[in-house]
């Protein structure tokens, strides 16, 4: 399988990522890894790279060997730049959910010319929603959502995440659209977060 991996690089054989806590589900953080490994069938055997180690090296414009690397997939070869960007990029998703002191630690284990890679994500405690209060200088909207927070995305005790956060503003943006304004645009609506001195409760 390492046939066609340049010396002095390696095949990026595997990429794991694991977690401190079960509400960060590492499936979910995968679409976050910015290189993949070759395509395997039935989880087991890298075929399409197999196919594209069948073309020689002698003469590599022959006709059989184009066609096995038009079939075939080339050699994933470890990028470090990209892993980086995949740890980096890790970790502002589960910032994102409330894990402001996460840590990511980014792992690699060589053997012969393959690569394992592996994403450890640390989570620490998570920022949680003390108090919730609305600035809306129209009486108008004023009135119609707060007759609608039964409705509302943001409770306290929740972890500050920023995709619920989105999510209420799309909500809110919903619900002013039904009501007639129809220009109502969800940039108009923008959030403050402040953390409670010596806590990790947020107003």
């Amino acid at each position: 399988t390492t046939k066609f991996v340049p010396q002095g690089e390696y095949l990026l054989d595997e990429v794991k990522i694991s977690s401190d806590t079960k509400s960060i589900k590492p499936a979910e953080m995968r679409v976050y890894v910015r290189q993949h490994p070759n395509t395997k069938w039935f989880s087991i055997f890298k075929t399409p790279l197999y196919v594209y180690n069948l073309s020689g090296t002698k003469h590599p414009n022959r006709w059989y060997n184009k066609f096995f690397r038009k079939i075939g997939d080339a050699p994933v070869v470890y990028n470090e730049s990209d892993a980086e960007r995949s740890r980096y990029e890790i970790l502002k998703a589960v910032q994102n959910m409330g894990y402001l002191g996460a840590t990511v630690k980014q792992k690699t284990k060589t053997k012969k010319k393959k690569l394992v890679l592996s994403y450890d994500i640390e989570s620490g405690e998570p920022y949680v929603v003390r108090n919730i209060s609305r600035v809306i200088n129209d009486t108008h909207i004023a009135e119609l959502l707060e007759n609608d927070t039964v409705n509302s995305l943001l409770k306290p005790g929740m972890n500050l995440n920023v995709s619920v956060l989105d999510g209420e503003r799309d909500r809110i943006t919903r619900k002013l659209s039904n009501e007639g304004y129809y220009k109502f645009n969800k940039d108009y609506i923008s959030y403050h977060a402040d953390t409670v001195l010596n806590s990790r409760e947020v107003d």
